[in-house]
């Protein structure tokens, strides 16, 4: 599948994560909420759509691509669901510790024949050796350990339909690293796009606001 229809699949996610805390969390939908998720949606599809508008979109169509994308998010909305209590109940860093390794166990099989291909590193020289090692280490400490520590923190603070909503901003923060290496420009399109997706995870931080997480689920 191409590019345009993974980010387009991918703005669900919080449309997920709404319905999901209601039925599950028993979490009121309200008009904000639902205005704020369809104001920051139109913002993120916006960005995505003014980005790939000059590519060829040549990509074999695979329908089994979208399912996976749409099974993606909808399994990161039951986690940031269904698992309230248990994220609650411990610390992050434990939290961290057994997906990390259950996950891993999960993907090796996977990625087996890309792990043994590691072993070509030797060949490097040192230049892309010392590359090599900073890419991956920002990956890990800061891609994915990091955030995923983040993500935790967040969850035991505010909802999960404001966790899932400030996946609008990574179009956002790719957009100005784009432009910041020169690879994009800026454009009224762009501009509006950003103003549309704060707009929008304002709006929801708005919807029935309270104290913390925690005093909210005992009322």
């Amino acid at each position: 599948m191409d590019c345009i229809h993974c980010g387009l699949l991918q703005t669900l996610g919080p449309i997920y994560t709404l319905f999901l805390a209601a039925f599950i969390l028993k979490e009121p939908i309200t008009l904000k909420k639902v205005l704020g998720v369809l104001v920051g949606m139109s913002g993120a599809l916006l960005l995505i759509f003014s980005a790939y508008k000059s590519q060829d979109q040549t990509n074999t169509y695979s329908i089994w691509g979208d399912v996976l994308v749409i099974l993606s998010g909808v399994s990161f909305a039951l986690y940031l669901t269904v698992f309230m209590d248990i994220i609650k109940k411990y610390s992050p860093i434990t939290l961290m510790k057994w997906m990390f390794l259950f996950s891993s166990i999960v993907l090796i099989p996977f990625y087996f024949q890309d792990l043994k291909g590691l072993s070509t590193i030797g060949n490097l020289s040192s230049d892309k050796v010392w590359d090599f090692t900073l890419y991956l280490g920002y990956i890990i400490l800061f891609g994915t350990f990091l955030g995923y520590i983040l993500i935790a923190y967040a969850q035991k603070r505010i909802r999960p339909t404001i966790v899932s909503m400030y996946v609008y901003i990574q179009p956002v923060v790719m957009t100005m690293v784009s432009l910041y290496w020169g690879l994009g420009t800026l454009g009224i399109d762009k501009i509006l796009a950003a103003i549309l997706i704060f707009a929008g995870v304002y709006i929801v931080t708005l919807s029935k606001k309270r104290g913390n997480y925690s005093e909210m689920n005992n009322e």
